[in-house]
């Protein structure tokens, strides 16, 4: 009796350190896996951006009236006891911000599918963003064209025209790593927003700045069109739109008047990926 424990002692010790292999290897194998996504993204911005940049230019900025009274609200909605910048505390976040100088010709002759370059400053979030004919190719595959789980930043195949549509719809993955749009979520605290405002889009034609407006949840099971629609049949119907959005973000930016400009929708997945979290923000400049 006192073998056959001993025995069955061994086997256990066996197993256990079988399986303990087996999952250090699976570990090592998923970071390695994040550390060379994300190493190849380091490289392209790298190679694609100058390490200069350029002031801002301070003329054809809108800007937004302020709301009376929205602030109360803030704190129980989010738990934060902050309050959304001012217009003009905005306005000298901006200022300070050098735009990037992008080579746009070599990023198009790496990808043909390439539109442009999405920067949100002071986060994670800068990344090269292209378009294709379906949703589906770019979830798996990098800018590069090759297989990667973290894909890419791709605008959406329903978009017609980037230039035209009242709401350019943008999407990416959440990646565990921090990669791609890992930090869209954070836009439920109204003091991430308060630090990051704006949304930069760079083109080969020009450099369009967004500032944020609203960001919430929205359940894989709620109509998507209440958050990605683009197409509208009127004034109002645009102008009801936009005051969905206004009424379902967790936070209020006191940004009113928002309904004459294109408005920029971030989405991601959220809650392993049963929700998607959708951050909306109106062109500034």
């Amino acid at each position: 009796m006192r073998k056959n424990g001993k025995n069955t002692d061994m086997v256990i010790k066996r197993v256990f350190g079988t399986v303990s292999i087996v999952l250090v290897v699976i570990l090592i194998w998923m970071v390695g896996k994040y550390v060379i996504q994300d190493t190849e993204y380091r490289e392209i911005r790298k190679e694609f951006i100058s390490d200069e940049t350029v002031a801002p230019a301070l003329d054809d900025v809108i800007l937004y009236d302020d709301t009376a009274g929205e602030t109360e609200n803030e704190a129980a909605a989010t738990g934060e006891n902050v309050t959304p910048i001012t217009e003009e505390e905005a306005f000298q976040i901006y200022a300070k911000q050098g735009l990037k100088q992008i080579d746009h010709a070599g990023l198009k002759k790496l990808n043909a599918d390439y539109l442009g370059w999405l920067d949100i400053p002071g986060t994670s979030i800068s990344y090269p963003f292209v378009q294709s004919h379906d949703n589906q190719e770019y979830l798996k595959r990098s800018f590069e064209g090759k297989k990667r789980a973290s894909g890419s930043i791709f605008v959406d195949a329903n978009i017609r025209d980037i230039e035209s549509t009242k709401n350019l719809l943008i999407h990416g993955h959440n990646m565990k790593s921090g990669s791609m749009f890992a930090s869209l979520p954070s836009y439920g605290k109204l003091s991430f927003y308060n630090k990051h405002p704006f949304v930069y889009l760079y083109t080969p034609d020009e450099v369009r700045v967004y500032q944020v407006m609203a960001a919430y949840t929205l359940k894989h099971d709620a109509n998507e069109e209440t958050a990605y629609q683009s197409d509208f049949s009127s004034e109002d119907d645009y102008e009801a739109f936009v005051n969905g959005l206004l009424n379902r973000s967790v936070i209020h930016t006191n940004i009113n008047n928002a309904y004459d400009s294109q408005i920029l929708t971030l989405s991601t997945c959220v809650n392993h990926s049963s929700s998607r979290f959708i951050v909306h923000a109106i062109r500034f400049r």
